[in-house]
């Protein structure tokens, strides 16, 4: 059987990057502890989460194009099932993605709401953690630094903004499967209610300025417009009656039949017929010329 990791880099278009085959390689190596089982779901699942962690290892968070759903297509099992075994897989690894909001604001184009967002960390570290006391707390402490509570909080404040984040992407940026972040989502919601609740005030109110400041721009131009009209009324009269003057002074041009062409090229240029041209007589009068000698000579 061929090397299932070379013929996944073929099929995602890979196979000449050697270094990702390498680096593939030795993750592949290193699975031997995790059990067989976690990765029976599908014919090359092992091989693709191996060809996955490599490519993320070369590649930055910003230029991350990862498709998880062509993964999982090409591992041959379900996109839940890939996700589990690529979660898995980072923790006996110790491979967990390390982010921060500053990354994720930029990789997902959405720095405008980065203060917004790390209010709303802020907030969810102090309620979340405020509730917790002794081996719990010390225990969410460690929790809280995965990534996927980072996603969480770029995906809650986004949609107080009234902006819908692509969860498969934001998932893959963040190294986790959709239910850790879907999760994670719903502890944010339940734990920040009120923040959240002043974000989208805050969201509202911004916008109402922003309509308010377009409509004071509006009525200052249309000012501007009237006290010009005013001192060009005069002018602005002498104009349209030398117009209204012009337009009866037009005359309409009769407008001229087209000649359908006859044939031939000439016909296209000039509407000619062909058989009344100079040439046309020319070329019969040497093919009757031709015709005779051949004749004769028979």
């Amino acid at each position: 059987m061929a090397n299932p990791i070379t013929h996944c880099l073929d099929r995602l278009n890979l196979g000449d990057n050697t270094k990702v085959k390498q680096r593939a390689e030795e993750f592949l190596g290193q699975l031997s502890n995790i059990p067989n089982k976690i990765f029976d779901k599908g014919p090359y699942l092992k091989a693709v989460i191996c060809i996955q962690l490599a490519y993320e290892s070369f590649c930055s968070l910003k230029n991350y194009d990862w498709d998880v759903k062509i993964a999982s297509q090409l591992a041959g099992c379900a996109l839940s099932a890939y996700e589990q075994a690529l979660s898995i897989t980072r923790k006996q690894l110790n491979l967990q993605t390390k982010v921060t909001l500053d990354m994720l604001a930029v990789a997902l184009g959405s720095t405008t709401m980065l203060n917004q967002a790390n209010v709303l960390w802020e907030a969810f570290l102090t309620k979340y953690l405020g509730k917790l006391n002794g081996a719990k707390k010390v225990n969410a402490q460690a929790e809280i630094e995965q990534s996927c509570w980072k996603g969480a909080i770029m995906y809650t404040c986004a949609k107080a903004f009234g902006k819908n984040l692509d969860k498969d992407k934001l998932h893959s940026l963040c190294g986790c499967s959709t239910a850790e972040l879907n999760k994670s989502i719903k502890v944010v919601k339940a734990t920040c209610d009120d923040t959240i609740v002043g974000l989208k005030n805050q969201s509202t109110s911004v916008a109402r300025g922003s309509r308010r400041g377009k409509g004071s721009i509006k009525e200052i131009e249309e000012k501007d417009n009237e006290e010009e009209m005013e001192e060009k009324g005069k002018l602005g009269d002498k104009k349209k009656v030398s117009q209204s003057k012009k337009r009866k002074a037009v005359v309409e041009e009769p407008i001229k039949a087209r000649i359908k062409p006859v044939s031939g090229i000439v016909s296209m240029i000039n509407h000619q017929d062909y058989l009344k041209t100079k040439r046309y007589g020319e070329y019969k009068k040497w093919k009757a010329d031709l015709i005779r000698d051949i004749t004769t000579k028979i």
